[in-house]
């Protein structure tokens, strides 16, 4: 995770998808191959066009499941900032302390992705509970972490006002 060198590191988190999102994703890739197949092998499909496509999907499904290895989802908290990044090129945020007005724990919805509405980014990794991060322009940030008390006191020791009253930043973290 990258952060600013001058600050120091109070907290930080790093989550894998879960072993579940895997086997659904290659099984449904397995059974559309077999699906690819059996239209082949019954002759209503040219052996040649089963061919492209079982490559095209195995290529995609590689695709797929390269990026889904690579995905990783980081929370730090420094002294002055929270950093929530997805990589690899999803999401990243950082909020300087001084301007989230209120934070708390809260269970999480059972998706895991990273769902925006207006006013909320949901960054969920599958944990069971997060931390909800409400910022001075009105906006909320709802991150899943396995401690979400640990975060609360790293996020209560950080900056000299934790009740900011300026505009969120929401800029991209270095």
């Amino acid at each position: 995770m990258a952060t600013q060198p001058h600050e120091e590191l109070r907290f930080h988190e790093t989550h894998r998808l879960p072993g579940w999102v895997f086997v659904i994703v290659i099984s449904s890739n397995v059974f559309a191959l077999l699906l690819v197949i059996m239209l082949a092998a019954g002759g209503r499909m040219p052996g040649s066009t089963a061919g492209i496509i079982v490559g095209v999907v195995l290529l995609v499904e590689a695709a797929i499941v390269w990026w889904m290895l690579r995905l990783r989802f980081n929370i730090a908290v420094t002294d002055r900032a929270l950093y929530v990044r997805v990589t690899p090129w999803i999401f990243r945020r950082r909020v300087p302390l001084e301007r989230v007005t209120s934070a708390e724990v809260l269970p999480m919805p059972g998706k895991v992705g990273v769902q925006w509405s207006p006013r909320v980014w949901c960054i969920s990794p599958g944990t069971a509970r997060g931390v909800r991060v409400r910022m001075t322009n009105g906006k909320s940030l709802l991150i899943g972490v396995e401690q979400p008390e640990a975060m609360l006191a790293a996020m209560a020791q950080g900056g000299p006002d934790a009740t900011g009253s300026a505009d969120a930043d929401d800029s991209t973290a270095p």
